[in-house]
């Protein structure tokens, strides 16, 4: 099809990326479960995570002989976006994973979109609409299927983990607020990613000095530990190059339908892999945590720099 129309290729592109990302993505809350099995410390799988994106990056911003300013007015960003919107929610998903259902993590972090919403028209750089409000109900509702029912957790104990976990959309939305405020005009896209994943690089290695945390794999005898650290840095690099593509051909709109996805796939992974099944209560968050983004679908928040 061509003039006003949209190709099949057109539309399957974006999808394949979409598939694509979202694998990548939902593979973290599996992974870590697993890495955490193998008592490989938090500090150092969430350190190869960001490694992994942060070469890559590197290789990129090479390729393209173009690297990101270091400046006073480019340190901010790169502090709050590395540790806000990278380090500290990533091991907080680390921990939770080891004591909530991996389906339950994958809803929580669906609630960033909605979490964006509420925080951006909190300071007033975006409206709440009639739709926005709905959402934000919904996704609350959803949340709270979680959190009050006994029978919806495996324990009791799990209910703190869970509250513990809300703060990782929290984190995100704080940190895509005020990324948009503070982004550096001297760097496009990618330059400002390298600058937030090495800072997250940095932070996480350093602490896992600090805290006693650091684990060097067994490269002539690599353990299954060591095998999902090399798989989850490889994995969060790939991720990296996917976003930009799929930013780069479908925008930033299309982009976040990876969430109902990952929400899917995070699902899929803890039944496939760890015998989650989730209960009536988690399933019905599910779809009202959907419904709500699929809502957001509609008009979706554009934050004012």
């Amino acid at each position: 099809m061509h003039g006003g129309g949209m190709s099949v290729r057109h539309i399957q592109t974006p999808l394949f990326l979409i598939i694509l990302l979202a694998l990548c993505w939902s593979a973290t809350p599996p992974l870590g479960r697993i890495a955490g099995q193998e008592a490989i410390p938090s500090f150092t799988f969430v350190g190869t995570q960001a490694l992994g994106g942060m070469i890559i990056l590197l290789l990129i911003c090479a390729a393209r002989k173009k690297w990101p300013v270091v400046s006073l007015s480019t340190v901010p960003f790169y502090l709050i976006s590395g540790l806000f919107g990278q380090a500290l929610p990533q091991l907080i998903v680390y921990d939770a994973v080891q004591n909530i259902p991996i389906a339950v993590v994958g809803l929580i972090l669906a609630l960033t979109p909605l979490a964006t919403m509420a925080v951006a028209a909190a300071f007033r750089v975006e409206t709440l609409t009639l739709k926005r409000c709905v959402a934000l109900l919904m996704g609350f509702c959803g949340t709270l299927f979680v959190l009050l029912p006994k029978t919806a957790l495996p324990s009791v104990s799990a209910l703190h983990w869970v509250v513990l976990c809300l703060a990782v959309p929290v984190f995100f939305a704080f940190s895509n607020v005020f990324s948009v405020k503070l982004r550096p005009s001297e760097n496009d896209t990618i330059g400002n990613a390298l600058g937030m994943m090495s800072v997250a690089t940095v932070f996480l290695f350093t602490g896992s000095l600090i805290w006693g945390q650091l684990y060097l794999p067994a490269v002539s005898d690599p353990s299954h530990g060591d095998i999902t650290l090399a798989a989850q840095a490889a994995i969060a690099g790939l991720a990296y190059v996917l976003y930009f593509r799929l930013l780069d051909r479908a925008g930033a709109v299309i982009m976040s339908s990876t969430a109902y996805v990952i929400l899917l796939l995070t699902t899929l992974w803890g039944a496939l892999f760890f015998n989650e099944l989730p209960n009536g209560w988690v399933i019905a968050a599910i779809i009202l945590i959907t419904g709500a983004l699929l809502l957001l679908q509609h008009r979706p928040v554009h934050l004012k720099s």
